[in-house]
């Protein structure tokens, strides 16, 4: 197929040497940035964990496979792989996804995250900003349309003296 590609090319006057020098054409695989810089930027706020706060080693050679634009060798693709989860800016988190082995993030994130979980073991019980009972029940009282479940939460946000309380639910089940 590729053949055929540059005879059509050079048919109409597209040479090799003509198309190389096109500005905007990505770098060759074998000019590749430095592995460092690739981790540096697949650690970054827009890498791997931009939507996901894990990844596996799929989601890793997936962005490698995309920024190589200019193609890559299979066996290359995993030496980079493997040269950006030797990056101290990347962490194992010790534990194995259902589809596809073990799971990496960030040190910036997990770093993070430690600092929110110890935020909030601090602030568990410092019994701060506690509404008084019997204002919390005339406020549900004016908001007929609460559920049973609604107005339990209210009560927990809001007497619980809990500096930090965790609401999960489905969208749309009336959270706000």
């Amino acid at each position: 197929q590729r053949q055929a590609w540059r005879h059509q090319a050079d048919d109409i006057g597209l040479h090799s040497q003509t198309v190389a020098s096109l500005p905007g054409r990505a770098a060759p695989a074998h000019l590749a940035e430095d592995p460092r810089f690739t981790a540096r930027r697949l650690a970054g706020a827009a890498g791997l964990t931009e939507h996901q706060s894990a990844f596996d080693r799929r989601h890793l050679i997936q962005a490698l496979a995309q920024h190589a634009a200019g193609g890559i060798h299979p066996a290359e693709l995993v030496e980079r792989a493997q040269a950006v989860l030797a990056d101290p800016a990347f962490v194992d988190l010790d534990r194995d996804s259902r589809q596809a082995g073990r799971l990496y993030s960030t040190r910036e994130l997990v770093d993070l995250e430690r600092q929110v979980v110890d935020g909030f073991d601090r602030r568990r019980a410092t019994n701060t900003s506690r509404c008084p009972d019997q204002a919390v029940e005339r406020v549900i009282a004016n908001r007929p349309t609460l559920s049973d479940e609604q107005a339990d939460l209210v009560r927990r946000l809001c007497c619980s003296g809990h500096g930090v309380e965790v609401v999960v639910g489905r969208a749309g089940t009336g959270k706000t």
